[in-house]
This record gives structure tokens, C-alpha cells and sequence, in this order.
């Protein structure tokens, strides 16, 4: 019988994620110091506990048990103020308008039974889990949307959100593997969730002043069918056949009255996502330059349907005339190839070889409106944007997209990951590492790119038990990440027009790579641990 206990506890505070508007401030500007970050100022305590108990209850049976409890405190700020109450241009850095107070706690339990008879291998296991989210934000100062006279002002200390959200999740699952004949196993397991979602919100002037009480459950089955043969020497070949879901969020059915005064409206009927993925491969051992060596390779497809997207797109924008919801109505296709190779060179050195290809491509993505100008303005028509010359910064346009057949955004065609290690003695350990990820789309409507990188990493370990603390591990690292100190883009993402530090930071009416959100990496990075385990 084996009993352990993980405790852990972290305080931490970032202020920023160094993200920034646009490529030319992205090269002149990496850190983000002249621009404001759409978040900031993080305050986080983290707690985590978790208990495992196993027990060989025979030979053939064990018996698997785990519990655990996750918190998470988080007080930030986010949307940087733009305007004054009275309408005046605010540029400070340190000006922002909510103040987000977001507590998570997450607890669950888990158990397995395993047993093997004659030619069956067998697990049946239950899952319950209990996790509950609140969120309270607030107006830190008072601010307009925009210098319009139109514009109605926000007051400080105007409660738009102050909500909770549960959710529970009671599932059985079971697994069977078979030995069918002296070169063939079948493998197939099945699992079903329900999951509750219980949503209630106080009357606040976010929505209106209208209390709210919402309870939708969802019952899903996924299931997984392989079937493998080893009747070549150090060969298996394998393929298999999976199912997935993905239910839908509070967010998602809810938003409309969450945000009663947006364009935006509920659909407590949405359906939860369906995945299939379909995959065959071969694992296996040979000899390479007289070492032992492993491949496994496998190509694969996985097709998603009612996929829950946005009627006027993600990330998009709408008005009275295209009140958004979310619906089932998008798909997309990922087909690819894994590839990993193992190896060493001497008893000393070892390395690992992968690479990924991935084609991912959305299959139904009917409309995308992305908005030109300031989304909170008024719409280029009405009002006071009826002229020719609209100021882009009280007034927006949609222009449509159809993104049916185009490439999913930030992900990479191509990916390559190279590991070597060298063993000296049996305490120390040098491992580099070559990690390449080829360019990608930033956007969904395929125009901005996200560019490739190559980075090298760099890591020492020791690892030695002591013999002055009754046996204890100590173990320490040293690790640089991008030892070259290359520079390059952690993530990009393009969603509609922005206030960009090559406009000025004003809204111009279009939209291109000065829109982009840029998170630069910070460049080399040293790093450097110790632990002592009992």
C-alpha cells in the first residue's frame, strides 16, 4: 500500500504580460513599456493539496484512489481607460478602468480498479468533481467608451459583474483490453459524463439590475476502439478510432444576460461539441549506428462538428442589426503526422527526435464581421458618422468575412523538437534542446501572419541522495531558455482594428499587422532551482 500527500502554496505578483499593439512597436518597443498591456497588474495566491492511495489488492488487482482540492485568488486590472467621463483623451499607463476580483476552487475525487484474468485486462473507474467560480468586477475610475457627447459616462464604483458558477461533473468510465490471438489486441474503453452547471448572478448595473438563476445539465458518452498487431519482429502496428466532447460554457449560453445593453443575446439549447479521431501507426525497436533505437509514427485526422462559434465570428463585433449568439454552427478538420525517434550514441549520451505536421482547416465558418474604427462607437450611417470622412475614433464599420475553407489561426504547419542528454556520473546530467515551429496564420481571416522561430535551451541537473537526512533526495537545476537570446513572437493574434503605437494610438479605420496583439519573448532567460524530497 502506498499513501501520498502534495501540498503546495504560492503567492506571486506580475504586473504585466509584455503584450503589445502592432509590429513596429513590437521591434522598437518589446517590453511594452510605452503601451498598456489589455490586463495587468496580477496578484495571485495559488493553493493545491492532493492525496493518492494505491493498493496491490493481489497479483492481478490494484486499487487506485485520488483526491484533491485546487484555489485560485486573482485580483487584476483590465481595460485600459481611453477616455474621461467628461470625454478627454487618457493616456496614462497606469489607467484603467475595472478592477476584476476572480476566485476559483476546484475539488474532486477519483478511483480505478485493475485486474487482469487469462487473456482480459480490465479497469473500471468514477470520477466526481465539484468546481466553483466567482467573479466580482468593478469600475476603478469613472471613463467614456469614447469622446462622442453621445456616449453615456460610466461611474466609479459601478458593479458590472458580480456572479458565481458551479459545476459538477459525475462520470463512469471502464476499460477493457483483449488478447484476441497470439499477434492481435483489442483495446476499447467507454466513458460517460453529466455535467451541471449551475449559474446565479446579483442584480448589478452590468445586467441591468436583473438577478439571475441558471441550471442546464449535459449527459455525453465518449468512447475509443483500437486494435493492434505484432506480428513482425519489434514491430506493432496500431491504429484506432476515438470520440470526444467539449460541453458548452455559462459564457456561451448565457451572455445575453450577462451583458443585457451588448449585441449579444442567450441560447440555453446549445449542444455540446463533437470530436472523431481517427489514427493509425507503428511503434518500433531497431538498431541505429550499433545503438538500441525506437520509432513510433502515426497519422491521424480528427473531425469536429457543431462547433460553438459566434454567429458574427470570434472575436468579432456586432450592433442591433447583428445581434451575436452562439451557435453549433461551426467545423473544422485537423489532419496530421507525429513523428518521434530515440537513440543514444554512447551508455553517456542519448537523444529524442520529434516533429509534427498539421494541417488544421475550419470547414464550416459561414461569417466573421470585423469591426474598422472604435467597436464602441457608433456605426458608420448613423448619427454622427454619416459623412464621407468618419473620425474613426467615435465611429466603426463590419466589414464581412466568409472563413469557410481557411487555416485555423496560430497553428504551426510544422514543428520540430530536438533533446540531446549527457550523463557524466550518475548525479549530473547536461540536456540542449532545438525547438522550431514553422510560420503560421495570426488571424482567422488568413491575412497576418505569426512568424516562425528556431530557439536553443539549455539545462543542468543534479540529482543525489544524501546521507545526512535519512536518505533524502536533493536535487537542482540551472536552465537558460533561448540561450542565443533571439528575439521573437511568443504568440500574435489579429482580431479587428486597434489603437497601435504606429497610429498614434488612435483607431484608423483599418485593419493589418500595426493591429496585431504581440506578446515579444523576453529573450534569454536563466532560471535555477533546488529541492529537497523526503
Amino acid at each position: 500500500m502506498a499513501l501520498t500527500l502534495g501540498l503546495e502554496k504560492e503567492d506571486r505578483f506580475r504586473d504585466k504580460h509584455g503584450t503589445v499593439t502592432g509590429v513596429t512597436q513590437a521591434a522598437l518597443d518589446p517590453r511594452g513599456t510605452l503601451g498598456r498591456d489589455y490586463a495587468r497588474h496580477f496578484d495571485v495566491d495559488l493553493e493545491r493539496v492532493n492525496l493518492t492511495y494505491s493498493n496491490d489488492l493481489s497479483e492481478r488487482t490494484n486499487l487506485l484512489a485520488l483526491a484533491y482540492q485546487y484555489r485560485d485568488h486573482t485580483q487584476f486590472w483590465s481595460a485600459p481607460q481611453r477616455f474621461s467621463s467628461t470625454g478627454a483623451p487618457i493616456s496614462s499607463p497606469d489607467a484603467y478602468t475595472t478592477f476584476n476580483d476572480y476566485h476559483q476552487t476546484q475539488r474532486g475525487v477519483k478511483s480505478e480498479l485493475r485486474t487482469t484474468t487469462g487473456p482480459m485486462a480490465w479497469m473500471g473507474g468514477v470520477e466526481f468533481k465539484r468546481n466553483e467560480y466567482l467573479n466580482q468586477t468593478h469600475a476603478m475610475v469613472g471613463y467614456r467608451n469614447s469622446p462622442s457627447p453621445m456616449e453615456r459616462p460610466t461611474a466609479a464604483g459601478t458593479v458590472f459583474t458580480d456572479d458565481r458558477t458551479g459545476e459538477s461533473v459525475q462520470a463512469l468510465y471502464g476499460e477493457g483490453q483483449w488478447r484476441l490471438a497470439t499477434d492481435w489486441t483489442l483495446t476499447g474503453n467507454l466513458r460517460h459524463d453529466r455535467i451541471e452547471l449551475d449559474y446565479d448572478a446579483k442584480p448589478v448595473s452590468g445586467n441591468r439590475n436583473s438577478a439571475i438563476a441558471e441550471r442546464k445539465t449535459f449527459d455525453a458518452d465518449s468512447a475509443r476502439l483500437g486494435l493492434s498487431w505484432s506480428g513482425l519482429a519489434n514491430t506493432v502496428l496500431f491504429g484506432n478510432i476515438s470520440t470526444g466532447f467539449r460541453a458548452p460554457t455559462v459564457d456561451q449560453l448565457y451572455r445575453g444576460s450577462q451583458n443585457p445593453s451588448g449585441s449579444v443575446a442567450n441560447n440555453p439549447d446549445l449542444k455540446t461539441e463533437q470530436a472523431t479521431n481517427f489514427e493509425v501507426g507503428m511503434r518500433k525497436t531497431f538498431t541505429l549506428l550499433d545503438r538500441e533505437a525506437s520509432l513510433q509514427t502515426a497519422v491521424f485526422q480528427i473531425d469536429r462538428k457543431d462547433f460553438i462559434l459566434d454567429t458574427n465570428g470570434q472575436y468579432s463585433n456586432g450592433n442591433a442589426a447583428n445581434i451575436a449568439r452562439y451557435e453549433n454552427i461551426g467545423g473544422a478538420r485537423s489532419r496530421g503526422l507525429e513523428l518521434a525517434l530515440q537513440s543514444s550514441i554512447s551508455p553517456a549520451w542519448s537523444w529524442d527526435l520529434a516533429y509534427t505536421y498539421l494541417d488544421s482547416t475550419f470547414t464550416q465558418y459561414d461569417q466573421f464581421l470585423l469591426a474598422q474604427g472604435n467597436p464602441r462607437g457608433t456605426l458608420v450611417g448613423t448619427g454622427a458618422c454619416t459623412g464621407p470622412n468618419p473620425n474613426w475614433n467615435n465611429c466603426y464599420q463590419l466589414v464581412p468575412y466568409n472563413n469557410t475553407g481557411n487555416k485555423v489561426p496560430r497553428v504551426p504547419p510544422h514543428a520540430v523538437n530536438l533533446r540531446t542528454s549527457w550523463k557524466p556520473d550518475q548525479a549530473w546530467k547536461l540536456s540542449t534542446e532545438l525547438d522550431y515551429r514553422a510560420t503560421a496564420w495570426a488571424d482567422e481571416i488568413n491575412q497576418e501572419k505569426w512568424p516562425g522561430r528556431t530557439v536553443f535551451n539549455l539545462m543542468v541537473d543534479y540529482r543525489r541522495k544524501t546521507t545526512w537526512l535519512s536518505g533524502a533526495t536533493l536535487s537542482a537545476f540551472v536552465r537558460v531558455d533561448n540561450v542565443f537570446d533571439k528575439r521573437h513572437y511568443t504568440i500574435a493574434r489579429g482580431t479587428n482594428d486597434a489603437q497601435s503605437y504606429a497610429t498614434n494610438f488612435q483607431y484608423d479605420g483599418r485593419y493589418n499587422a500595426e493591429d496585431m496583439s504581440i506578446t515579444v519573448d523576453p529573450g534569454r532567460v536563466w532560471r535555477v532551482g533546488m529541492a529537497l524530497r523526503f
